[in-house]
């Protein structure tokens, strides 16, 4: 087991400075002068100051890895893609590595959406901007009252000022509107 490795503020600045130019944490620490990630997580919990400081280091790892997926979509990358033919000659061809360049990017774009979501995060609509078209003037009173009965037991509908009402398990909901 390695010895324990005390916290500095030098080191603490180093690491911060680090992840905040893209670097992962695992990659810092897997040098030798730096420590496990274990002992940094430790640091985060007791020590004054650097969890602020990490968590900003954060935050700005999130703007690094956005400008650089835009300068990944930006540079092309050139490769050889060797591809063997059933008779065995393999064919070699010069091409922009766009699906390794795809990947990369959308490395960046998920890892900066989960460092600040709020910014590069997916956006989920909730908003309903459809509509909701019930059509009653073909039912009859006895098909009307079935449905909201049906939807009152299935707690799809709730009637406002039914929340005194209390119902015994299994029973259903009868309307006295009949």
């Amino acid at each position: 087991m390695p010895a324990p490795f005390p916290y500095t503020q030098f080191l603490g600045d180093i690491i911060c400075e680090r992840i905040a130019s893209g670097e992962s944490l695992r990659a810092i620490c897997s040098e030798p002068d730096f420590p496990t990630m274990p002992t940094v997580f430790k640091w985060l919990d007791t020590t004054p100051g650097f969890v602020e400081q990490y968590v900003r280091a954060r935050e700005v790892q999130a703007e690094t890895l956005a400008y650089q997926a835009l300068e990944i979509a930006d540079t092309q990358q050139r490769g050889v893609r060797r591809t063997v033919k059933p008779n065995g000659d393999v064919e070699e061809v010069e091409e922009d590595m766009l699906g390794h360049r795809r990947l990369q990017i959308d490395q960046r774009r998920w890892m900066a959406g989960k460092l600040k979501p709020k910014v590069y995060g997916d956006k989920l609509d909730l908003n309903h901007s459809g509509s909701i078209d019930v059509r009653i003037r073909d039912m009859t009173d006895d098909e009307l009252l079935a449905a909201v009965q049906e939807l009152v037991n299935s707690g799809t509908l709730t009637i406002p000022g039914d929340d005194d009402l209390e119902m015994d398990e299994g029973e259903e909901f009868v309307s006295d509107l009949a």
